[in-house]
């Protein structure tokens, strides 16, 4: 009877889990592990089943490096009488069959300087005639945006606008005509954007036709799915590559006439017209006589071709002063875009972490031309979620009853013939143009027997997994071994604590991006960012977060730190060794040299999980947060590499600081100090301690008032120790200060209104 009742209790749990993954292919619930094991399996077979052949029917004009540094082109943007004879080039030179932009013309294009002549012949040349004369004969010359109008009603161009997902809501710039009004509750459910970003609207009126160019980006940061259409307020928009396939099917349909786009068909299961919101569920999209699958929401996973660069790219450059031959672009879909790293289109993909977006929709437009050495398009069938819940709670009940009652050798041949078949089928159907979720599937047979098998090691590891989940990305490894050992103590539920908390920036990263090519900027940023994180969990730090090429860390949570103010200052002091050596290495490539600046701040801050429904991060919040976030800038004014105020000072025993000034920051009331640490006692040389004594009598006198003393210790110090920021800042302020004499009850404080 004991014997029996140890096997019920696993065998109920393995019942539920397999129900729970059941809900989870229904829709009903969501496991975090199985959408990431979906995609890992779409994404292994989208690389195993390329096409042996490049697509050669769409063409990308690249907007690339060298187009940026000609001087015939210039930097972007460009103005429009350049893009109108670009065009022209295009169309009337190399004969191509239709223009798409991945760009967004949101601005009047003043560099021609027309407004302004226009206001001089308004006010201050009102009563000259000759001035208005010569000015009517330039104007149209001068009127870019007028010719770019004009280009777009002389040819087949496609604009292209972005929507915003989420909770943006910021409107610019004009949208295009709806492709379809939605009913007030249509069944289809699309996916919906409250916010977008468009094109003037003088462009939208005459452009031919328009279609966003916003893909889905999944969880895991890569772009998988474009909405073929998009939802907003009452209307309906339709996508660029789609727009763009419309317009090659009306010109194709045309021969000479008059060029109409065919309305949109939408189809249900059994290949009959429907209309969003008559109850019926659309599957399919007709476009040019092609049934095209549609996703329950309405996007159509990209049928990627390959790698990056997989179409023909031709510079802008090249193509402006002639040197492309015609025959390529002769009768064809070009899509203008950018790979130029500084204009920001470079997207991660299944395929590639550093992909054009551009070429996300050469995709889309090729496979939906059905062009034969185009990636062929598939989708998930829309009764896929009853057969994946079913086939589930079957195969996965079989599962816990061979492990539950028969050996593990026969129980174990059951479940890889399960898995087996299960892979099959997916193949056999991947072949034919669809893709099944089979991650329940796998999970529920999978899962209950190794829980059956192995019960109590399963629990254990189950707890470990969750709570390495929570803060593995955070805290060192074995921070994380330690507190997986008494996970009671831990929690990511908020609380107030004192903290201190560490920014850090890369000075000049504009400057370095331009310097460097995509792949050679994402391995200097990689490298950077990888030997800073593991100096900061070294130390015992919490690894916040990466913005940009910025990183934010803290110290005292989710592990208690008596000393987090000293372990955080001697990190930051480790992090700027390391540098060294990280710019020798550079050096050694031609990369540029790095440098960083820092900022620290120790005070009472909200630490815990926070964020939305969408995404949250375990992450710190309060006033001492944002202190340490503009002392960080102000590193920038002063010449310092880092920067922190008396509160983490006062925490740091064994430390030589050098005080630098008494600052108000933004939202501050209060003047706080700000010091730079020298370094720690013992290791400071006697020359170091020389100076800061000589720098402190520099500062003293500047607050005593005594400017011209302070000024010529300054010169002592900048003979004896070179020429530093700080003393020329000081300096600066002496000399403002003897040329306007300071009230008698000034105070040395510096006010910084923007940091």
């Amino acid at each position: 009877m004991k014997i029996k009742r140890q096997k019920i209790i696993p065998i109920c749990l393995a019942g539920v889990l397999v129900v729970l993954i059941t809900l989870d292919a229904l829709g009903t619930l969501k496991l975090p592990w199985i959408g990431g094991l979906n995609r890992f399996v779409y994404d292994t077979h989208l690389a195993l089943t390329l096409p042996p052949e490049k697509p050669r029917d769409v063409v990308v004009l690249d907007i690339d490096e060298r187009s940026l540094a000609s001087p015939s082109l210039g930097r972007w943007p460009w103005n429009r009488a350049v893009l109108s004879e670009l065009m022209e080039k295009v169309f009337d030179e190399y004969d191509a069959k239709v223009v798409a932009f991945d760009v967004i013309f949101a601005e009047p294009d003043r560099s021609s300087g027309l407004a302004v002549l226009r206001d001089l012949a308004e006010k201050q040349l009102a009563g000259s005639p000759e001035f208005k004369s010569a000015l009517s004969e330039i104007e149209g010359d001068l009127d870019y945006d007028g010719r770019f109008e004009e280009t777009l009603m002389s040819y087949p161009i496609i604009l292209g606008y972005y929507f915003a997902f989420g909770d943006l809501t910021q409107k610019a710039g004009g949208l295009p005509p709806t492709a379809l009004t939605l009913p007030d509750r249509a069944s289809h459910q699309f996916v919906r954007a409250p916010g977008y970003g468009g094109n003037l609207e003088t462009f939208e009126e005459v452009a031919i036709a328009s279609g966003h160019f916003s893909p889905i980006v999944d969880i895991d940061g890569l772009v998988r799915r474009v909405p073929m259409f998009v939802a907003h307020d009452d209307g309906l928009y339709q996508s660029l590559s789609l727009a763009t396939v419309r317009v090659v099917g009306a010109l194709d349909r045309s021969e000479g006439g008059a060029m109409k786009l065919e309305p949109l068909v939408f189809l249900d299961g059994a290949g009959r017209q429907v209309t969003p919101g008559d109850g019926s569920t659309i599957e399919r999209l007709l476009v040019d006589g092609r049934a095209v699958p549609l996703d329950r929401d309405g996007t159509l996973l990209v049928p990627y071709a390959g790698r990056g660069k997989s179409f023909k790219y031709v510079s802008a450059i090249d193509v402006f002063e002639g040197k492309v031959g015609k025959a390529e672009l002769e009768g064809k879909v070009v899509i203008v875009g950018t790979t130029a790293p500084g204009l920001l289109d470079l997207r991660a993909t299944p395929l590639d972490g550093i992909y054009p977006g551009v070429e996300v929709h050469a995709n889309l437009i090729s496979s939906l031309l059905g062009h034969p050495d185009s990636a062929q398009i598939r989708y998930t069938p829309h009764y896929a979620e009853v057969v994946l819940a079913t086939l589930t709670f079957l195969l996965g009940g079989l599962a816990l009853a061979t492990t539950a009652f028969l050996s593990p050798v026969v129980s174990g041949v059951a479940v890889l013939g399960i898995l087996g078949a299960t892979v099959g089928v997916h193949n056999y159907a991947w072949r034919a143009g669809e893709f099944w979720p089979i991650a329940q599937i796998l999970s529920a047979t999978l899962a209950v027997y190794v829980f059956l098998t192995l019960t109590n090691f399963y629990g254990e590891f189950k707890n470990k997994r969750q709570f390495t989940s929570l803060f593995g990305q955070y805290v060192p490894p074995e921070l994380v071994e330690m507190m997986a050992e008494d996970p009671e103590r831990y929690s990511m539920a908020g609380v107030k604590k004192q903290l201190t908390v560490l920014f850090s920036d890369v000075r000049g990263f504009t400057s370095i991006s331009e310097q460097l090519s995509p792949a050679d900027l994402s391995e200097y940023i990689n490298q950077y960012l990888s030997a800073m994180s593991r100096i900061i969990r070294e130390n015992g730090g919490t690894l916040d977060k990466y913005i940009g090429d910025a990183i934010m860390a803290f110290w005292g949570a989710p592990i208690d730190d008596d000393k987090h103010a000293k372990h955080a200052v001697l990190t930051a002091i480790a992090m700027i060794d390391e540098l060294h050596v990280l710019k020798a290495s550079f050096a050694e490539r031609g990369w540029p040299p790095l440098s960083i600046g820092v900022g620290l701040s120790t005070g009472p801050m909200s630490v815990g999980d926070m964020g939305s429904d969408v995404r949250r991060a375990y992450t710190v919040m309060g006033d001492a947060v944002n202190l340490g976030a503009r002392l960080e800038g102000l590193t920038r004014i002063y010449g310092t590499w880092m920067l922190l105020p008396e509160a983490t000072v006062s925490e740091c025993d064994g430390i030589i600081f050098r005080e630098i000034d008494c600052v108000k920051v933004k939202g501050k009331d209060e003047p706080i100090k700000i010091y730079e640490p020298i370094g720690v006692e013992g290791e400071v040389t006697s020359d170091a301690i020389e100076e800061l004594e000589s720098w402190n009598q520099a500062l003293a006198g500047y607050r005593g008032k005594d400017f011209n003393g302070c000024i010529a210790k300054l010169n002592d110090l900048t003979q004896r120790h070179g020429t530093k920021t700080i003393y020329e800042w000081l300096g600066e302020q002496c000399q403002r200060l003897l040329a306007d004499p300071p009230p008698h009850d000034w105070q040395a404080i510096t006010k910084f209104d923007t940091k």
